[in-house]
């Protein structure tokens, strides 16, 4: 009832897509509503009944509809409170040209628009099913209270009872249509995620890399990039098991999650290989650096006692002609130099690396 069947925080994850979405059909259903509206007033005109009452009430409508369509035009970032506030405004606009044509235009006949107004709206947009209640209970009451002061005998009696009976039935088919359409963009969210992560650790793939890389050099701004490579990762998986490889290679990646994931975006990009990208100076980066170097050595594993891990940096706050590219390489030699540097002083074959 509160998140169409989600839970809480597939819910938030999901919910962008959905504001998306509803803003796309506001701008369509508000277009096809300054259509409709433009049309019954020229018919207004034309008929020369009631010319003055209908007109104004077709110009609410018409005003209402065409400060949607701006505001979610103009407007380009989706803003939740104000995309439920242009839903509900909608929806109560839809729902009050069925209450007038039920009632003021037609008092003595069966309110068959508004009837098929309420079956109809929980296709046009996505409101999470405790608020669509909220409207579909404030539309009837508002109704029931209308038609009391101008319905009378059997056709009072008998038009509350289809609003009551088919408010339920909105209710019912709302709730069921928003839960199908949270699931199907929670499912689309999660397959999205999920070409994107790596399996293993849960940072970036490579053609999460390679997209970001893209954005990256249509920019000016400064960054910093960090390459890590796992030492020992050969001689530990020969020596213990692809699983102490595996610990290993989880291990590095929480412990880059947690020092960089709030300043940039970490990705595993090969096997032991994993690249940090960040808009911050060269100092900064240092700083994390040196958290990480922390985490690393307080590490102790189930199957591999140590972790070792070599990295360079480069950062474009030293060279601000160098991009992205040029950064890329250059922390990758830093971070070759420095495991050349952590296997002489171990003593170690590099090619056990």
């Amino acid at each position: 009832m509160l998140y169409g069947g989600l839970s809480r925080n597939s819910y938030k994850k999901t919910r962008l897509e959905l504001m998306k979405n509803n803003r796309l059909n506001l701008i369509v259903f508000s277009c096809l509503g300054i259509t409709t509206i433009l049309t019954l007033i020229i018919y207004a005109l034309i008929q020369r009944g009631s010319i003055l009452l209908n007109v104004c009430s077709y110009l609410v409508l018409l005003f209402i509809f065409l400060f949607i369509l701006l505001l979610n035009l103009f407007i380009r970032k989706v803003n939740v409170i104000l995309n439920y506030a242009c839903v509900f405004i909608f929806m109560m606009a839809i729902l009050g040209i069925g209450i007038w044509l039920g009632l003021v235009g037609s008092p003595n006949q069966m309110t068959a628009s508004y009837l098929a107004i309420l079956m109809l709206l929980p296709c046009l947009f996505y409101l999470k099913p405790i608020s669509y209640i909220a409207v579909v209970f404030i539309s009837d009451f508002i109704y029931i209270m209308l038609a009391c002061r101008i319905q009378s005998g059997e056709l009072l009696l008998h038009n509350v009872v289809n609003v009551i009976v088919f408010g339920c039935l909105s209710i019912a088919t709302g709730t069921y249509s928003m839960s199908i359409r949270a699931a199907k963009y929670n499912s689309e969210r999660i397959n999205r995620e999920l070409s994107y992560k790596d399996q293993l650790t849960g940072l970036g793939n490579r053609r999460s890399y390679e997209n970001e890389l893209d954005v990256l050099r249509k920019t000016k701004d400064l960054l910093s990039v960090i390459a890590f490579d796992i030492n020992n990762l050969k001689r530990n998986n020969d020596i213990f098991g692809h699983k102490a490889g595996d610990e290993m290679i989880k291990a590095t990646a929480d412990c880059i999650y947690k020092v960089f994931n709030d300043v940039g975006n970490c990705f595993r990009i090969g096997g032991d290989e994993f690249v940090v990208i960040m808009h911050e100076q060269i100092s900064r980066c240092q700083a994390f650096l040196k958290d990480f170097d922390l985490l690393i050595s307080n590490w102790k594993g189930e199957l591999v006692e140590e972790l070792s891990v070599s990295y360079g940096y480069a950062s474009s706050d030293s060279n601000p002609q160098m991009d992205i590219n040029s950064l890329v390489t250059l922390a990758d030699k830093n971070m070759y130099n420095n495991k050349t540097e952590y296997y002489k002083k171990t003593g170690q074959d590099r090619r056990g690396s």
